[in-house]
């Protein structure tokens, strides 16, 4: 009896830690919000703003435990709502770097869930370093995808989401509208 108490606590225990916990939380990946310009070093516009609030509230309860960012101010003011409510500290990984961000984000996923602001050419490159493949590229004026990465210690799997459309993104045509009246 004892013997088989000790093993169901041990069944038990093993069921409710994941094997690999370096690999155990989520990633949330997205490219820095709209920026005022093509300048390299140029900051987020109102519309980016204002992308960056609605990213905090998509993720308030996401249980974010760390946020990088690039060198970049812009991706620093993407993440600053989130970081600011949820009372965490950016790290700042030089974007060209991604072998190093995918280090730290691995070794900080035994404990929390990560969100990564990057930009349209680093994102990709960051998952593949993960080990996630198929990754969709970003087009220069998409600024709405939201990536969430699982399961890293087995095969990847990536969701692509899309958060906080933009305003300018066009809605169905009329015709499409009164094509799904008449059926």
């Amino acid at each position: 009896m004892k013997r088989s108490l000790i093993l169901l606590i041990m069944l038990s225990a093993s069921l409710a830690f994941p094997q690999n916990p370096e690999t155990a939380g989520t990633i949330f990946l997205v490219r820095h919000a709209e920026k005022v310009s093509d300048a390299s070093d140029a900051l987020l516009s109102k519309t980016g703003e204002q992308r960056a609030t609605c990213l905090a509230q998509t993720l308030r309860d996401a249980h974010v435990g760390a946020i990088y960012v690039s060198e970049v101010k812009r991706t620093q003011q993407t993440a600053e709502p989130l970081a600011k409510s949820l009372g965490v500290e950016l790290v700042v990984v030089k974007a060209n770097d991604t072998a190093a961000l995918a280090s730290k984000v691995r070794h900080d996923l035994s404990s929390k869930n990560v969100l990564v602001v990057g930009h349209s050419d680093t994102l990709p490159k960051v998952l593949s370093e993960l080990g996630v493949s198929g990754v969709p590229s970003i087009g220069r004026n998409e600024y709405d995808f939201l990536f969430v990465a699982n399961h890293l210690e087995n095969k990847p799997e990536l969701t692509t989401l899309h958060y906080c459309p933009s305003a300018r993104k066009s809605a169905p045509s009329q015709s499409a509208g009164q094509m799904r009246r008449m059926r």
